[in-house]
């Protein structure tokens, strides 16, 4: 739109004032990068050194976890990993193995009811 149009909402706003960013050079840090490179960023499922996984959990299990994490001074997130790397450890040092019940299922064939 042009300066002097009135329905453009910048049209008189003086940026003459706006200062530089003296880290990026630039105002908002993701506005010289593409947008497939703006994407990548925002939806990045890595939080450090930490890969973000989502895990469907019993509400029971997220109420231990927030009570243990209380107790403990830690976040939750922190606290599931401790315990995650305790089972891991379970698992893998001292043998321990889920109980697992072992069912067998039956498949009926259906008859054909249209005619």
């Amino acid at each position: 739109m042009t300066a002097n149009n009135p329905l453009d909402p910048r049209s008189g706003y003086d940026e003459s004032h706006k200062q530089e960013s003296k880290r990026f050079g630039y105002q908002n840090p993701l506005s010289d990068a593409s947008q497939p490179d703006t994407r990548k960023v925002k939806s990045s499922k890595v939080a450090g050194k930490h890969i973000r996984v989502t895990l469907l959990l019993l509400p029971e299990l997220e109420k231990e976890i927030e009570n243990l994490a209380r107790e403990n001074g830690l976040g939750k997130n922190e606290t599931a990993r401790w315990l995650l790397s305790l089972g891991l450890r379970e698992y893998h040092v001292n043998g321990v193995r889920p109980e697992i019940e072992r069912i067998t299922a039956s498949k009926v064939t259906l008859p054909e009811w249209k005619e």
